[in-house]
């Protein structure tokens, strides 16, 4: 039940700030409209009224973006050496299960126990690491997002360099790692598993 709750409180942390990157991505494209939208939809307003309204809305996302980047960081000094344990815990009961089923003869009773436990192990992991793979996929998309609100033509100096320097930043990947040696994601999944499926194969050899 303990090990349980915690995945589950990882796994909604995490969900938590990915659904933040993904609410970002909406607010950094449409930051114009909203300026409008703050005028009473008028749209014949000053110029210099609106790229002020715009830079307010900058700021308010780039204030939201801060503060999600530094719970990212939280979640990894807290987790990342938890995540190790867990991946190497994975990788050697995968292993150890693939050999105990092997020995047991053809026609025999099916290893229900050993099979159970094998795949609800391997189902924590990939939980780990679809969590951790939402993560860096949605904060990846942030640029993309910047890029395609109005910024190019209409917009005072100072908010096209907050513009570059944002997307600058969110250039550098974001990652939960497991114990800082490799970054969480699906094909790490794949990883681990091709690396079970190895030391089995090493085992099953020397018997």
């Amino acid at each position: 039940m303990i090990t349980v709750g915690f995945d589950m409180l990882f796994y909604s942390l995490v969900c938590f700030t990915s659904t933040h990157f993904k609410l970002l991505q909406g607010a950094f494209a449409t930051i114009k409209e909203k300026a409008i939208a703050q005028t009473g939809g008028v749209r014949e307003i000053i110029p210099g009224e609106l790229q002020e309204r715009m830079y307010d809305e900058l700021r308010s996302c780039i204030r939201h973006l801060q503060l999600i980047l530094e719970i990212c960081e939280k979640l990894e000094s807290i987790f990342n050496l938890l995540i190790l344990l867990q991946t190497l815990v994975s990788l050697v009961v995968f292993c150890t299960c693939l050999f105990i089923i092997s020995t047991i003869p053809i026609g025999s009773n099916i290893p229900g126990n050993e099979i159970t436990y094998m795949l609800a192990i391997e189902n924590q992991l990939a939980l780990y690491c679809y969590a951790g793979n939402k993560l860096t996929t949605r904060a990846a998309e942030i640029p993309n997002a910047i890029y395609s609100s109005d910024w190019l033509i209409t917009t005072s100096t100072r908010y096209r360099r907050n513009i570059i320097f944002t997307m600058m930043r969110m250039t550098k990947p974001i990652h939960l790692t497991a114990g800082k040696f490799t970054a969480m994601t699906l094909a790490t999944f794949v990883t681990i598993g091709r690396g079970s499926y190895s030391l089995f194969a090493v085992l099953n050899t020397a018997q």
